[in-house]
């Protein structure tokens, strides 16, 4: 189990079929806390959303975006704000 470590989706989907949510899903099924980020999914799988990484109050092992770069570089100073020890671009 990971439970130490806390695992950021920004960009998170409730569309199994998008790599977001596989994401989501494996990380919970290996025991990793997921904090999903989307601006207007309440939940996924009974797991709250935060609408921004700005609701985040809690220390982050890792970031996955899966945003495109757009949207990525107008927040840049929230993911770095995190202080995450990984940060992973997901292409797309």
């Amino acid at each position: 189990m990971h439970k130490n470590e806390t695992v950021v989706i920004l960009g998170a989907s409730d569309k199994p079929d998008r790599y977001a949510y596989l994401a989501f899903d494996a990380l919970k099924k290996r025991g990793f806390r997921v904090l999903p980020v989307h601006p207007t999914l309440k939940e996924i799988e009974g797991t709250p959303v935060f609408s921004s990484l700005s609701e985040i109050k809690e220390s982050v092992h890792t970031i996955t975006l899966y945003v495109g770069p757009e949207k990525s570089a107008n927040l840049s100073k929230e993911i770095l704000g995190l202080s995450p020890k990984r940060i992973i671009f997901n292409p797309g």
